[in-house]
């Protein structure tokens, strides 16, 4: 139903279409289905006139409209070309790419340090597939360099955005694969899935520094009010003027300690030759030796 990307225009491109005189008359939209366009003039439940619905590994579409040459004028057959387009890169994605491409899978970050929740997400793309998917169980599964395989149950977004999430706890370093893949309720086992994504991570050790480089403002702002000093953050740049009144301008006198160990000199070397020369002096003279 997109004809063009701006939404205002898409809107506009719509307003320029002929009157439809007829359509086909419908009880009403199947609970699954999702419907495209609907007649506002009509009843509740007989408003339908575009829909699409998955089925099994396939996709559906409905239009009960006669009329839709009429779209070939005056725009040369543009918008009209460009619906039956869609519509049919839609309908043929199964048959193209050999699954349904309708999802993203993907982690909250690349690389994970051991003991760090993984936080997966698999984005559906598709109304309809999200329709089609509901109460049903979803599972990734994470595979390790030593081709071990955890299972991770995916659950529908609580806010209910059309996204499926789940975690597990990195435990073993190296490139892990997470893999999601879903077959249709009832669908044979020679049959294609819904679905059949993956994605990478690495899990490996790494310091926190490294990680996350990002200073901590709150931190800061403690250490310098219990140290006597001045916070300035770089984000508000009013008080920067501040910042060179607060270096002081009088000459600053460091003051080293040097510590020196009497026996480390030269006049305790001295002393001590001195007195054992004349230690051995007197035992020389008194036959000591």
């Amino acid at each position: 139903m997109r004809l063009e990307r701006d939404d205002s225009a898409n809107e506009a491109a719509w307003s320029t279409f002929p009157q439809f005189y007829w359509r086909h008359p419908v009880v009403r939209a199947k609970p699954q289905s999702v419907t495209l366009l609907k007649e506002t003039a009509s009843s509740a439940d007989r408003t339908c006139l575009m829909a699409i619905q998955r089925y099994y590994e396939g996709a559906v579409f409905y239009c009960g409209l006669d009329s839709l040459w009429r779209w070939r004028f005056p725009g040369e057959s543009y918008d009209y070309d460009r619906f039956w387009t869609n519509v049919i890169r839609y309908l043929g994605e199964t048959r193209l790419r050999g699954s349904q491409q309708q999802v993203a899978l993907s982690t909250d970050h690349l690389s994970y340090s051991p003991g760090e929740q993984v936080q997966i997400r698999l984005r559906i793309l598709d109304p309809a597939l999200m329709a089609q998917l509901e109460g049903q169980a979803l599972y990734a599964s994470i595979t390790t360099p030593q081709k071990d395989v955890q299972m991770v149950a995916l659950k529908s977004d609580p806010n209910g955005e059309m996204l499926y999430v789940g975690a597990q706890r990195a435990r073993r370093i190296g490139s892990m694969v997470i893999k999601s893949k879903h077959a249709a309720p009832g669908a044979a086992s020679d049959q294609k899935p819904l679905f059949d994504v993956d994605h990478t991570f690495q899990v490996k050790m790494q310091s926190l520094e490294s990680r996350d480089t990002s200073a901590d403002f709150a931190a800061m702002r403690n250490l310098s009010k219990k140290t006597g000093g001045q916070y300035f953050d770089y984000h508000n740049m009013v008080s920067v003027g501040d910042l060179a009144a607060a270096i002081p301008a009088d000459p600053q006198v460091l003051s080293e300690q040097l510590t020196v160990e009497l026996w480390d000199g030269g006049i305790f070397l001295s002393l001590f030759l001195v007195l054992i020369s004349a230690e051995w002096c007197i035992r020389k003279w008194c036959g000591l030796l």
